[in-house]
Parts: C-alpha cells; sequence; structure tokens
C-alpha cells in the first residue's frame, strides 16, 4: 500500500473540495456502506461508483410518486437520489443508446429504453429515510423510474450496462410463472427474461414422430431462473403448461444443463415470427412433444413425473389405410412429403367448438389433426416467409397470410369423431382455419407451399 502524506493545508483543502462535493446532497450524513455501482457498455469512460460516490452527487427529490405494482396495492412515495442521466453523463454514454439493461445484485435484470428513463434515479432515501438502514431488503440503492411498473424499479442496483442503437428487443405481453418447490415464487414478464444473460445452442435436433429439423435457439438457462426462484433441492420434476393448457411434466434428471426458456430461434425473435407464442421451452434431448410453445406457467415438484399416458392420438393401426401424400415446401430449410401414415402418428389435437363458416351459414365441428405450427417447426420455415398457398388434388388453391392463420389452424384428420378418409375416401385431410371463411379450408389437401 502506498501511503501519501498530506501537509496541513494540503489537507484542509481536500476536506473542503469533498464537503463542496457533497453540498445540498447530505454526503456527510450518508451511512457508511460497501457497495459499488458499475456503469459499462457503449460508454466512453465506464465507472465504479461506490456508495459514498453516489451520495456525494446532487440529489434530485421526485415527490408523490406513484409504485405500480403486479401483486399487492400500488404505492405513493418521496424518492430522494442521485440523476441517472447525470451518472450517465458522466460515463459518456453513447448518444445513439437505445437503452440500458440493469441488473441487481441476485442477477435479475431487465433492459429499459432510453425514453422510458426519463426522470430516472438512482435513490438512496425513501419518503426522507435512508434506503440501506430503513429499508435493507431493498437497498441500499434503488433505480426509481417514474411512469414504469415496479418490476422496472430494480431494489439493489449492481450494474448498469448502456444498450447500443438497435440492441433492444421487441416487446410482447407475455409472463412467464414459477411456482411449486420454489423458496420465491415469481413471474418474470418478457421485457425482463429479455434482460437477462442469454446463451446460445447451435445445431439443436427437434424430434417428432414424423422426421427431424436442425435449428439454432438462443435464449435464458432454466439454471438461471431456477437460481433466482431458488428452486428447492428435493424438486424431482417440473411441470410446463402452455397458455392454451396444453402441459407437459418433465424429470429433473431429464432436462439437462442446456434445458432454456428460448426467445429466438434461427436468429430471429420468436415474437416476431409468431406474436402468439413469444417463448418456448427447450430441451434438448427430448421430443418436440416436450419443447413447449406459448410457455406461461413452470410447477416445481417434489414428486416424480409419472410415465407419460398413451398419447391421445391415432395409432397407424387404427387409422384406415390411405394412398395419399402431403407436401410441405417453398420457404423452408427441409422440404416435407408425408404419406397418410405418418400424419396419423404424428402428435395431434382436438379442437371443439370450432365455426365452420359458408355462404349457405355457419355449422358447428370438433376436429382433430396435426397443427401447422408443428409441421412449419418441423420443416423449419424461412423467417421471410409471409403467404401459406393451399393446393387440393383437383387444383383448387387458396394463398392466405400467415398472420392470419392463427395458432390453431391444423391439417385436420376427424370431423366429430370420425375420421374424414373412412367418410369420404377421396377427402382424406382438409385444411382446418378457424377464424377464416370456408373458402380457405382447403379439402383433399396435398401441398402446402411457404412464400
Amino acid at each position: 500500500m502506498k501511503l501519501l502524506k498530506y501537509s496541513g493545508l494540503a489537507l484542509l483543502v481536500t476536506i473542503m473540495l469533498v464537503l463542496a462535493g457533497c453540498g445540498g446532497a447530505a454526503g456527510p450524513q450518508a451511512p457508511q456502506v460497501d457497495w459499488t455501482l458499475t456503469v459499462e457498455g457503449e460508454v466512453d469512460t465506464p465507472l465504479t461508483l461506490s456508495y459514498a460516490d453516489l451520495a456525494a452527487m446532487e440529489q434530485i427529490s421526485l415527490k408523490e410518486i406513484l409504485m405500480q405494482k403486479s401483486t399487492g396495492e400500488d404505492t405513493v412515495n418521496d424518492w430522494e437520489g442521485a440523476s441517472l442521466a447525470a451518472i450517465l453523463e458522466k460515463a459518456g454514454a453513447s448518444p445513439d443508446a437505445s437503452g440500458l439493461t440493469a441488473i441487481a445484485a441476485d442477477g435479475y435484470a431487465i433492459m429499459i429504453s432510453m425514453p422510458d428513463l426519463e426522470d430516472a434515479i438512482v435513490a438512496l432515501k425513501s419518503d426522507g429515510e435512508w434506503i440501506a438502514t430503513a429499508d435493507e431488503q431493498h437497498g441500499p440503492i434503488r433505480l426509481v423510474v417514474p411512469n414504469k411498473p415496479a418490476n422496472h424499479w430494480i431494489f439493489q442496483l449492481t450494474n448498469i450496462v448502456v444498450e447500443g442503437a438497435g440492441a433492444l428487443p421487441p416487446q410482447a405481453e407475455w409472463e412467464l410463472a414459477f411456482q411449486g418447490a420454489v423458496d420465491n415464487e415469481r413471474t418474470f414478464e418478457f421485457v425482463q427474461l429479455t434482460g437477462f444473460e442469454r446463451v446460445e445452442l447451435e445445431g439443436l435436433v427437434v424430434q417428432t414422430k414424423s422426421g427431424e429439423s436442425t435449428h439454432d435457439f438462443e435464449g435464458v438457462p432454466l439454471t438461471t431462473l431456477f437460481d433466482l426462484v431458488a428452486l428447492r433441492s428435493d424438486a424431482e420434476s417440473i411441470t410446463a403448461e402452455a397458455v392454451d393448457g396444453y402441459s407437459v411434466a418433465i424429470n429433473m434428471a431429464d432436462l439437462g444443463e442446456d434445458a432454456m426458456v428460448a426467445l429466438k430461434m434461427d436468429g430471429e425473435w420468436l415474437v416476431e415470427s409468431d406474436p402468439e407464442s413469444p417463448i418456448r421451452l427447450v430441451v434438448p434431448g427430448l421430443p418436440a412433444n416436450k419443447w413447449v410453445s406459448q410457455l406461461v406457467k413452470i410447477t416445481a415438484s417434489t414428486e416424480s413425473a409419472a410415465e407419460p399416458e398413451p398419447a391421445q392420438t391415432p395409432e397407424a393401426s387404427e387409422a384406415p389405410v390411405v394412398d395419399w401424400t402431403l407436401t410441405l415446401d417453398g420457404a423452408v430449410s427441409n422440404v416435407l412429403s408425408l404419406d397418410y401414415a405418418e400424419l396419423a402418428s404424428m402428435d395431434t389435437v382436438v379442437l371443439e367448438n370450432v365455426v365452420k363458416q359458408t355462404q349457405r351459414g355457419e355449422s358447428t365441428h370438433t376436429y382433430e389433426g396435426v397443427l401447422l405450427s408443428d409441421l412449419f417447426d418441423l420443416a423449419g420455415v424461412d423467417s421471410a416467409a409471409t403467404t401459406l398457398t393451399a393446393t387440393a388434388s383437383d387444383g383448387y388453391s387458396a394463398s392466405i397470410p400467415l398472420a392470419d392463420l392463427g395458432t390453431e389452424a391444423m391439417v385436420a384428420l376427424k370431423d366429430d369423431g370420425e375420421w374424414l378418409a373412412e367418410a369420404d375416401p377421396e377427402t382424406p385431410i382438409e385444411l382446418v382455419v378457424p377464424g377464416l371463411s370456408a373458402s380457405e379450408w382447403v379439402s383433399m389437401l396435398v401441398s402446402l407451399t411457404l412464400e
């Protein structure tokens, strides 16, 4: 350690400068706290600010600020602290910065756009009291973001990463809840998930009954989220649930280290290719029916997952024997050519009370078949594709914008419990598109072309 000797005059000048730097900030009265805040990313001068540094800065007061909570009652408080704008200016944040990622001591993170950070402060006081002593659980500092909900108000703030132009991800109104055998039940919003450190898994094989396709995925490791919710050591399995109620149980031993909540596939945000499915549970090594799209809930259990029930899909021996082939081609990575037996052996879903609109009126049916989204995953649809053209064996075709398909579009094999092939051998499969007119429900379907 290098010791510096000060003359009496130099020491006096130093003390005066320190006091001057604390002018109006109540710096001398601040508690002594061992805490640092780093500012990095798209900045000219990365900073490491101590608690004393923050207390010495000019303190900004925010009066009667509403904090909107996702659970519990909203609160109104006064806050006092260092201006975030002043901190970013001190660091020389890029004028082209699109936002920042704020990170807490426990790893919780969130990305916030620059426009949303107007009037934000790094607060040291709440209602006139030092957070460090009055609320140790949420202290000693807290990012306060007026006009944004409480999940943006990061307590125990440790890192600020300034993001460059275009770095912020798309937005989505989506939440993922963790419950069950965890010490901290939490619900993460989409914007929070995009703020966590992500990993990439390249060349993952998606296994279905009719074949395989290979994709690259990017997302948040499940282990990261388990740490944040404090997964209990006696947890034996999880149940992952989709927004439509579909759920699967997976033993912890089968999850592996690479299981993730995926946000991107093949370099594209899932929410941009399908706004109704912004996140997906990806479990390398397990079949595609364990990779839950539209994921909304993960429940940990202290019991092992039961053996799977027999699949609620038609067995190949039960399906009619039909000489029929469906092709899926165009803007895809893998051209598919599926015969009827392969379609009948795939995982199917049942859609009840589906209204079919024709010029003569409406009728209601229960359909069973293979979701188009599963076929698209298997084929690897190009992100630039915008249109699906469905063609029948007699040459009739219908072109449908992908945005109009919805999540329930399917290649139907059954209508009201009866195999279409048994009712009419010339029409063994039909494109069913709930919400669209019957002219776009192509019977005698032989090809699907993405453009």
